[in-house]
């Protein structure tokens, strides 16, 4: 139990270094600037996306360039975090811009797994936009000091992004009951470790099972979907639509949600699991892709409580940018500024 504690306590320490390597724990541990990290992360973003293209490709040297580009990318956007010049930031993240187009253009010349290219191709563009967001306006930055003196109870004006650093709970062990439960005396980290874990693996193994079962129960042939069966509602009105056409239509229209949730997920917590497993980001970091599905008992409620949040953070950011550019102050906004917002919201999710 003494050596249990121990490590627990070591783990606490590690991962009690904060943002601009602050410790809160030990005062006694030196501090870290975790600016000099984005190199390793660099490669080992850039490693990622190497093994990603070449599990659906014989010829890596195509994408040699697009990933000693992805390099630069996250090099100048770690830069652009240490620098305090304003006029350094927009030369860092322009250049990290420049290099992302290039890379988009480079990865739509070359032909590999639809999925597999459209992924790479929206993390980019989404780590992008939120560099811009959070680093080049003041107001909206993750790396203001005021932000990270707040209270957990008093959201910053960063809350709209998903990027606010709260502190994480520590549990006291000394303190604990020694009967007490093995999950009760991990530490918060821990837990939010092992549950995201779980979840990938639960989705795995659903999303498997679920093509295993298609693959050999459903026997789809061509004759399923022709082109006279476009028409729905007309036809089951006319008792032309057998039950196999209405069970082939749900899994497709099932399908067409469950895809993008088991694909993006699971990309998503792997990496949080990756890099709050090291100590490089806090699980506050790594909000879902996804809402929750139990919000989203109508159409309207369904894309905003729900699909639409892998990007709405970013999206919400810009929008609020636009407001007080036009003149309209910062938020909250109520009544008309609010319908405003909304608008500059899915005129921005419609661009994207």
């Amino acid at each position: 139990m003494a050596s249990f504690e121990n490590a627990n306590h070591t783990w606490s320490n590690i991962s009690s270094i904060g943002e601009n390597g602050t410790n809160w724990v030990n005062p006694n541990l030196p501090e870290y600037d975790l600016g000099i990290l984005e190199i390793p992360l660099a490669i080992v973003y850039g490693l990622v996306l190497y093994l990603c293209l070449c599990l659906h490709t014989f010829t890596p040297e195509k994408f040699v360039q697009p990933l000693l580009l992805y390099v630069i990318c996250l090099f100048m956007i770690g830069l652009s975090s240490t620098v305090k010049s304003l006029k350094s930031r927009f030369f860092c993240i322009g250049v990290s811009v420049a290099a992302a187009v290039e890379i988009i253009r480079q990865l739509e010349a070359h032909s590999f797994l639809y999925s597999a290219k459209d992924s790479v191709i929206k993390i980019i563009a989404i780590q992008q936009m939120g560099s811009v967001v959070m680093i080049l306006w003041e107001g909206f930055s993750c790396l203001k000091a005021n932000s990270k003196l707040l209270p957990k109870t008093d959201p910053p004006i960063t809350a709209p992004l998903g990027v606010h650093r709260g502190p994480i709970n520590r549990a006291n062990f000394a303190a604990r009951n020694t009967a007490s439960c093995y999950w009760d005396n991990l530490t918060p980290r821990r837990q939010w470790w092992f549950k995201t874990l779980a979840t990938v693996l639960l989705i795995w193994a659903v999303d498997n099972t679920k093509q295993h079962l298609w693959r050999t129960r459903s026997k789809v042939v061509w004759d399923d979907m022709k082109v006279n069966q476009t028409v729905y509602f007309r036809r089951l009105l006319r008792n032309q639509v057998t039950l196999r056409e209405t069970a082939i239509r749900a899994y497709f229209a099932f399908e067409t949600v469950w895809g993008a949730y088991s694909w993006y997920t699971r990309l998503h917590y792997s990496c949080a699991l990756f890099f709050v497993g090291l100590g490089i980001d806090e699980p506050e970091e790594w909000p879902p892709s996804f809402g929750d599905i139990r919000q989203a008992w109508n159409i309207r409620r369904f894309w905003s409580k729900y699909y639409d949040r892998l990007v709405y953070r970013t999206i919400t950011g810009y929008s609020e940018m636009t407001m007080v550019c036009i003149g309209m102050g910062q938020r909250p906004y109520s009544d008309r500024k609010r319908w405003l917002l909304n608008g500059f919201i899915f005129l921005y999710s419609a661009l994207y």
